[in-house]
């Protein structure tokens, strides 16, 4: 039996995933990559309703996961970037989970909207989520709201959680704690980007796209300013 990665017993499937799949069946793509798909929790999902997808991401061991988990062989994996995408065309082009928010440089996330954009078929869609800055989800990275039991890859029990580290302009830093028998056994560090609504729009328009409607908060209505959760659908 395949125990579960660690990145899967801390993101479970929610709302996030019930809205991209219902949008992308709106949409009704014939070819689907999803960039930054990571162990492919969704990727797998689209596949088995039927969806002709590339699952994509730069995580060597991400990739590995994910191909175990796919026991019918229904995706195409492969580990790469937005450059990669370049080498073929979709009809959707897909970025969950917030890996928008990855994207550290300016100049780096213009390019990887850009790849994407030249990725596209005609009339093709960009999808992707972020959070809101504005609403300052960091303050909730503590032990105490994100505390998670897990079992390891051995089948050990151990606690996982998040605690926010600092914020630097739009970037903001934190760690993943790591804790077996009552003591921490490892810390990962990682920095995401914060990006206002505003500033996320004029980087589609300036990769190429016109037609961006932005969804809040995993409904499909116009995002309000104090959503927490923004969803772009970015027509090309």
């Amino acid at each position: 039996m395949l125990i579960e990665s660690i990145y899967d017993q801390m993101n479970e499937w929610g709302k996030d995933d019930d809205f991209f799949v219902e949008l992308v069946n709106k949409i009704k793509p014939e070819s689907i990559a999803d960039l930054g798909c990571g162990t492919g929790r969704l990727t797998l999902h689209l596949a088995g309703l039927g969806f002709e997808i590339l699952g994509i991401d730069p995580d060597e061991k991400a990739i590995e996961t994910a191909i175990k988990k796919d026991r019918k062989h229904m995706v195409q994996w492969e580990i790469g970037t937005s450059e990669d995408l370049t080498e073929t065309t979709f009809d959707l082009v897909m970025m969950t989970s917030n890996v928008a928010q990855v994207f550290l440089k300016e100049a780096c996330w213009n390019q990887v909207l850009s790849d994407i954009y030249h990725s596209l078929n005609g009339g093709g869609y960009l999808l992707f989520d972020a959070r809101n800055p504005l609403q300052k989800p960091w303050e909730n990275w503590t032990k105490y709201k994100t505390k998670k039991r897990i079992i390891d890859l051995s089948g050990k029990p151990m606690m996982v959680w998040y605690e926010f580290l600092e914020i630097n302009s739009s970037l903001v830093a934190y760690q993943t704690v790591y804790q077996a028998d009552n003591s921490i056994i490892d810390r990962e560090e990682n920095t995401l980007a914060f990006r206002t609504k505003e500033q996320i729009e004029s980087a589609l328009k300036i990769a190429g796209f016109t037609d961006i409607n932005v969804y809040g908060d995993w409904e499909f209505k116009q995002a309000a300013e104090h959503a927490n959760s923004f969803i772009f659908a970015a027509k090309k």
